[in-house]
């Protein structure tokens, strides 16, 4: 009876840290895929040592260490708050955990940072899509539509798609 109990409550802890380690289904109903080389464009004006340390970051991203990167990543935003790229990278990241909330507050963050770009829009457009913030999400669809970016404005053609109309 015992060996019993003991089997189940082993499954049951095994069931929830399957669970606990799994991404959110959220993070994956809207698919973001993050252009690495669109968002170096505010890498320039970091220094050298960071803009080695946001490489290291970008291939521990590659290889799924989400978790390590965004602790990187902190500290960088930390020293930077104010550059968009930084802010990008640290919204993927979340998004990857799951972490849905804090995802759209990091891209709204990368949105309103200087030296504006399409790109900011559409990763605010898929994060808020993702998060169910329509309203946001079609505003910056508009942005992307707007911004003459037809790579931009197709890659986006799918979100735009599914958000309901008012």
């Amino acid at each position: 009876m015992t060996s019993r109990l003991t089997a189940a409550l082993l499954l049951l802890a095994l069931s929830l840290l399957a669970a606990a380690c799994s991404p959110s289904p959220h993070a994956q109903a809207t698919h973001l895929e993050l252009d690495y080389t669109r968002v170096a464009a505010h890498l320039s004006t970091l220094s050298d040592a960071d803009r080695k340390t946001v490489e290291d970051t970008i291939m521990l991203m590659k290889r799924g260490d989400h978790r390590l990167a965004l602790v990187r990543l902190a500290a960088l935003n930390d020293r930077t708050p104010s550059n968009a790229s930084l802010r990008l990278l640290a919204s993927y990241a979340l998004l990857q955990l799951g972490n849905l909330a804090e995802s759209l507050a990091e891209a709204q963050r990368a949105h309103d940072a200087a030296d504006h770009t399409a790109y900011q829009c559409y990763v605010l457009a898929r994060v808020a899509a993702i998060n169910g913030d329509s309203n946001r999400a079609r505003r910056e669809v508009q942005h992307v539509n707007g911004s003459g970016d037809e790579a931009l404005k197709q890659a986006l053609a799918p979100v735009a798609a599914r958000l309901p109309t008012d």
